[in-house]
């Protein structure tokens, strides 16, 4: 129907074709740009199929973006509106708003916009249930259900399989999440290639152009033209861009003049940098040399960049390949000088000095370990044990060179909390101090080695340091608490017989009936009797573990995630190591997912 006026197909509810009667139509929540583009005779006429209608919810934040005539159908969906993002279609019929049914009424629009704004002014955040017709192919959803929830799938047949997930519509790909299996199974890690085609994150297209540079760089070749960007930055379900890809010198040398400088911190799912990724897995010294020199030339800040456990790329290299990294920026001695200063603003004022000439830009963590990490464990003793029976990496000595040269950088530690201990907040630098010496002492954690211990030289007094601060402290609050006292004895009285845990208003009749102390827990109830109306809402996707579209938007829309890929990290409790006992890892990842949401 065109604006204030009747034709085409008609609406349940509306008056009979030909009638005279106009349609009133409400825009909820338009901006005036889109009340422009609303107004335009477009979008207007539909066929309505009621042979199997179906309910679906959407959830909305502030204004909706689409209008709806008097039997409550939407007419009219703005393209930059939030309902068009959502996926709202013309001839969906509004149900219910925020959990209110609306039933039926003579003038639905209105009462429809009544509710939406009053959602929106006491909720923010609230949902809208439409019943729409069914636009879903059986056939080709219980295909994918049954396909993804083969055991074994090759690489050739999922590749394969992605243009059929592409070719899902929006209801034919909720109803493919919503199989708890087949959800278990997509959030079990593997298959994040599937889920970027889902969520149109990616073209099966662009996937199958990103597994052919993965394929040409892991064997050792070049591509013969520079891809797209959304090709370039896609990566694998280990978190590897294209640089850990790579084999060989003029592959890395390719990457790095892809304008991928920022990825040589770039760390995948394991903690490895792309230098240590291709140099684990390139064997021949010649090819290795090659590596080397690519990044020495085109991001010599990759060098310095230490391996997933802390420690320094010097370590894993052979006496020959020492020989091609650089001097490092800061000579120690330059270093040294700057440790052995003679009050807490000598260090401060030559520390900045130096963090600028390592790189102005970097936060006082991987400043220190640009000037520390090469210095203090790259000089480290390596003892290869050829019948080591856990083939673990070579372990790690202290020589006469580290011990001394950390044990300067103890003497600036222990400046730094001396001086913390007992300063104050109000104390001049006292931020600034802080922030430097919390660097220091995350720079020095060194290698993740055992049985090595970075800190062993100086050990025991960073322990006897610790233990007397500790110990000045609890003098301080003594002291302060006893004057109080004095001033206010009633009130310090008070404060000291305060019980660790009290519980107010809880019936503990069950627990003291089981013969166990009364707790608080997620089911107790309230002993006056007075109970909360309404429970904290649990979404039914979470209960029913499947993995909800407009769960993975909202997500999106709320910056937790870019991509809907992501989610895998957010679920990931193999890597993690998350075990509870008796609870299942399914039921731990909608868990998480849950709780990030």
């Amino acid at each position: 129907t065109h604006e204030g006026g009747l034709g085409g197909p008609r609406f349940p509810g509306t008056p009979e074709h030909g009638a005279s009667k106009a349609v009133h139509k409400v825009h909820h929540g338009f901006s005036p740009q889109q009340k422009n583009l609303a107004s335009r005779p477009v979008v207007r006429g539909l066929s309505h199929d009621h042979s199997s209608p179906r309910t679906v919810r959407i959830h909305f934040r502030g204004d909706t973006g689409f209008s709806t005539q008097e039997s409550g159908f939407v007419t009219v969906v703005v393209p930059e509106g939030q309902a068009a993002h959502r996926g709202v279609k013309v001839g969906w019929q509004v149900v219910s708003i925020a959990g209110h049914d609306l039933g039926t009424s003579p003038q639905m629009d209105l009462r429809i916009d009544r509710q939406i704004k009053m959602a929106v002014a006491y909720q923010g955040d609230f949902c809208i249930d439409f019943s729409c017709p069914s636009n879903v192919d059986d056939s080709k959803v219980n295909a994918q259900i049954a396909f993804l929830a083969q055991e074994t799938l090759s690489e050739e047949e999922r590749c394969d399989n992605l243009d059929r997930l592409y070719d899902l519509n929006r209801q034919e790909t909720e109803a493919v999440l919503n199989d708890t299996a087949t959800a278990q199974r997509l959030l079990a890690g593997t298959m994040c290639d599937e889920i970027s085609v889902l969520f149109r994150d990616r073209s099966p297209g662009q996937v199958r152009e990103s597994f052919a540079l993965w394929a040409t760089l892991r064997n050792g070749g070049v591509p013969f033209q520079e891809p797209l960007p959304d090709v370039v930055d896609y990566e694998d379900s280990s978190g590897n861009c294209p640089m850990h890809m790579a084999r060989t010198g003029e592959a890395v040398l390719w990457c790095l003049q892809l304008h991928q400088h920022s990825l040589v911190e770039k760390r995948n799912h394991c903690g490895e940098s792309p230098l240590e990724s291709v140099l684990k897995a390139v064997r021949t010294e010649d090819e290795r040399r090659k590596i080397l020199e690519s990044f020495l030339v085109e991001a010599p800040s990759a060098l310095v960049v230490p391996h997933a456990d802390g420690s320094p790329l010097a370590l894993h290299l052979s006496k020959e390949e020492r020989d091609i990294l650089p001097l490092p920026v800061v000579p120690w001695p330059e270093v040294r000088d700057v440790l052995l200063g003679k009050s807490v603003s000598h260090l401060v004022d030559g520390f900045e000095r130096l963090r600028r000439r390592v790189g102005v830009e970097l936060d006082h963590e991987s400043a220190w370990k640009a000037l520390l990490t090469e210095h203090c464990f790259g000089v480290l003793d390596i003892n290869h044990e050829s019948n080591r029976v856990d083939h673990g990496p070579p372990r790690l000595f202290h020589n006469a060179a580290s011990r001394e040269r950390l044990g300067v950088v103890w003497q600036a530690i222990e400046m730094f909390l001396l001086f913390l201990g007992d300063a104050s907040i109000s104390t001049p630098g006292f931020v600034d101090v802080k922030e430097v010496t919390q660097g220091l002492l995350a720079a020095t954690r060194g290698p993740d080695r055992p049985p090595f211990d970075p800190r062993e030289p100086y050990r025991d007094r960073f322990v006897q340091l610790v233990w007397s601060a500790q110990q000045l402290i609890a003098n301080k609050i003594d002291k302060l608490l006893k004057q109080k006292g004095l001033e206010d004895p009633k009130t310090f009285h008070a404060m000291r017989t305060v019980p660790h845990d009290e519980l107010h208003d809880v019936d503990v009749t069950g627990a003291i009936a089981r013969g166990t102390a009364g707790r608080l827990r997620m089911d107790s109830r309230l002993a006056s009797g007075t109970q909360v109306t309404e429970s904290l809402p649990l979404p039914a996707w979470a209960i029913d573990h499947k993995l909800d579209v407009q769960t993975v938007e909202q997500l999106k829309e709320w910056k937790c995630i870019t991509e809907a890929r992501e989610v895998l990290e957010i679920v990931d409790v193999e890597s993690l190591q998350v075990s509870v006992p008796g609870v299942t890892s399914d039921r731990l990842r909608f868990g998480r997912l849950h709780a990030a949401w």
